[in-house]
C-alpha cells in the first residue's frame, strides 16, 4: 500500500511540475517571468530536479514490482533528501518571502503548481516512502549543492550582466549584488529589509533545517517500528 501511495505522490509531482514548466515556457499563466527565461529560476529548476527524480523512482518501483527485487541505492536516497529540501525552499521562499512584495496576484495556475503542488506532494511522498532510510545528520549538508550552486549561477550571470526576463541582472531581489541597502546594511524599504548576506545566511540555514527536520522524522518513525 504505501508503494502504491508513493507512486501516486510522485506521479502528481512528476505531472504537475511537467506542466508548470510546459506553461513557464509558453509563457501562460506566468506570474514572474516566463519563456525560456524562466528557467533561469531557482523556481522551476528545481521544479525540473524533483521531477525528474520522481519520474525515475516511479519506473525502479514498477521494476521493483515486476522482478520482486530492490534496485534502490544508498545514493539514490540522499539525491531525494536532496531535491525534497530544495523544492521545500522553493515552496517556503515563495510563499512567505516574495508573495508578500508581490503587487500582481500571486496564485495563477503556474505558481500554484510550482510553488505548492509539487513541493506538498514531494514532501508527502519523502514522508511515506523515504523515512524508512537510515540517514545520517551529516548527509545534512549535501542539501546545500542546489542553493550553493544557484548561488554562483545568479553570481555569473550578475557579472556577465545577464538578463533574467525583467531587464535586470539577478533573479530575486535578495541576489541582488547591487541592491541599495548594501551586502551588509539594513532597510525600512521594501522588499530588502535585510543586505544580501543576511539573506543568504537564512536560506542556508532554512535549507539545513530542513534536511536535519527531515532526518530526525526519519530517525523517529524508524526507532518507533523498532
Amino acid at each position: 500500500m504505501k508503494k502504491w501511495l508513493s507512486i501516486l505522490f510522485k506521479t502528481i509531482v512528476f505531472l504537475a511540475s511537467s506542466i508548470g514548466l510546459i506553461l513557464v515556457i509558453c509563457n501562460i499563466e506566468v506570474t514572474y517571468v516566463g519563456g525560456l527565461k524562466g528557467m533561469l529560476y531557482f523556481t522551476n529548476q528545481s521544479n525540473l530536479w524533483i521531477g525528474l527524480v520522481c519520474f525515475v523512482g516511479i519506473i525502479i518501483m514498477i521494476m521493483e514490482k515486476i522482478k520482486q527485487k530492490s534496485y534502490v541505492k544508498p545514493w539514490m536516497k540522499i539525491v531525494k533528501l536532496i531535491f525534497t529540501v530544495a523544492i521545500t525552499l522553493t515552496g517556503v521562499v515563495y510563499c512567505f518571502v516574495l508573495v508578500p512584495t508581490m503587487t500582481e496576484d500571486p496564485w495563477c495556475l503556474t505558481s500554484v503548481l510550482t510553488h505548492v503542488v509539487v513541493p506538498v506532494f514531494a514532501v508527502l511522498d519523502f514522508l511515506v516512502y523515504d523515512v524508512d532510510f537510515s540517514y545520517k545528520y551529516k548527509q545534512s549538508f549535501w542539501v546545500l549543492i542546489p542553493p550553493v550552486y544557484y548561488l554562483i549561477f545568479a553570481g555569473i550571470g550578475y557579472i556577465i550582466d545577464l538578463d533574467f526576463g525583467l531587464g535586470v541582472n539577478y533573479p530575486y531581489f535578495f541576489l541582488d549584488w547591487g541592491a541599495p541597502v548594501g551586502f551588509f546594511g539594513i532597510s525600512k524599504d521594501l522588499p530588502h529589509y535585510i543586505g544580501m548576506f543576511y539573506w543568504l545566511i537564512l536560506m542556508l540555514g532554512i535549507v539545513l533545517g530542513f534536511a536535519i527536520l527531515y532526518i530526525k522524522v526519519s530517525k523517529t518513525v524508524n526507532k518507533n517500528r523498532k
